[in-house]
């Protein structure tokens, strides 16, 4: 039952993609592609990781609709399997828990707000990314008592509250 939700996530993250290079940049997409031009540590107004996650996706796509968001249905993705695991961690090791927390991240991603805002770029994208991880490294840290967790919790708490 989990693969069924698995593959329903990937199918999502796809249309995505698909979507994603024909929808036309919004103009804070446009404005926010000038920084990944020159990606800088910071702007005056957000954090650096948009125009990073754009110049990343600029590498992998080429300077298109599609590599200016290639990030956003990845990233959203790997957001979801954040909640996935977390919902893992802090019910229990059991295969039913393991598929509750999958179809909660899918239904997370069936959302108006989710659903649209993946497939385009904005700051709140990674930052989402960042929130989940770092509920998965509290969540370990709590239940599992292990010191790595913290590193990981203060970098994911540092890139995505940094807003």
């Amino acid at each position: 039952m989990t693969a069924f939700w698995l593959c329903v996530l990937m199918a999502i993250t796809g249309l995505r993609w698909l979507l994603s290079a024909y929808v036309p940049l919004s103009p804070d997409e446009a404005y926010y592609r000038i920084w990944a031009l020159a990606p800088a540590a910071g702007y005056l107004d957000h954090p650096p990781m948009v125009a990073l996650c754009m110049r990343l996706g600029m590498l992998i796509g080429g300077d298109t609709a599609f590599g200016l968001r290639f990030m956003a249905p990845l990233l959203t993705a790997m957001s979801s399997l954040f909640l996935a695991a977390a919902a893992f961690t802090w019910l229990g090791r059991e295969s039913s828990y393991l598929s509750a927390g999958v179809r909660t991240a899918v239904l997370l991603n069936t959302t108006l707000a989710i659903g649209i805002e993946a497939m385009i770029m904005t700051p709140d994208i990674p930052l989402i990314f960042f929130y989940f991880g770092y509920v998965v490294a509290i969540g370990a840290f709590m239940c599992r008592r292990r010191r790595m967790v913290m590193v990981v919790d203060c970098y994911s708490s540092w890139f995505g509250f940094r807003e």
